[in-house]
């Protein structure tokens, strides 16, 4: 995974969403099945015993491989046919786009233009459709984890029970979506957030990924 900028990592702090599928403002009339992946994009923070907040790199990238991995080991499932890298600025307008549609309220999928450097992207490998995955996450320092939770239980004790906070030991988010690049459109997009969820458990992560696509409907 390339190295993102400070705008990158504020943007991707997208905001708590269930699983939960929204509906395309122009429904297809025809089959998607030849799909390209996009390279996925997935930042991963550790909490460090003395609570600092950084983001590794190797989980990162190990991630994005784990979830590339995934999806191209069942192309009938998932309708990927191919896959292409993205330039970095076309990571940010990917991540920046997706943190406008989580915050959305509605549940029909805003109509926007695809971001020009993804479309490009897109493009260059003559398909119509692309899929891109974009997934955050965070993991504890086991002695970190163990002492804000007695945190929380001192100041629960405190408050008499009427502030009891929760520090969680793992979050996972992820962001599925697809793209029409001949309509300039997305034409399905589904967000996940998992508290508790470990973003580096591959057979959880793979259940929700699954998850996010197991009700699209190819065919509207």
């Amino acid at each position: 995974m390339k190295k993102f900028t400070l705008f990158l990592l504020v943007a991707i702090s997208f905001a708590a969403a269930s699983c939960a599928t929204y509906t395309a403002s122009s429904p297809l009339k025809e089959p998607v099945d030849d799909l390209v992946l996009l390279e996925p994009i997935s930042i991963i923070e550790y909490f460090t015993q003395e609570n600092m907040v950084i983001v590794d790199d190797d989980m990162s990238r190990e991630s994005s491989e784990m979830v590339s991995q995934m999806i191209q080991a069942r192309p009938g499932f998932f309708h990927v046919t191919d896959d292409t890298i993205l330039t970095s600025q076309a990571q940010e307008e990917l991540v920046s786009f997706a943190t406008f549609l989580r915050s959305t309220s509605k549940r029909t999928i805003p109509a926007m233009p695809i971001p020009v450097s993804v479309k490009d992207a897109i493009g260059s490998t003559g398909h119509r459709y692309a899929m891109a995955v974009i997934s955050r996450g965070f993991t504890r320092n086991r002695k970190n984890y163990a002492r804000e939770v007695v945190k929380d239980i001192a100041l629960g004790i405190l408050t008499l029970g009427t502030v009891i906070p929760v520090t969680y030991k793992n979050i996972f988010q992820s962001t599925v979506i697809i793209f029409d690049t001949k309509t300039d459109q997305v034409i399905y997009f589904n967000p996940l957030e998992q508290r508790t969820i470990d973003p580096m458990d591959q057979a959880r992560v793979d259940y929700y990924l699954t998850g996010l696509v197991r009700n699209y409907k190819w065919v509207n």
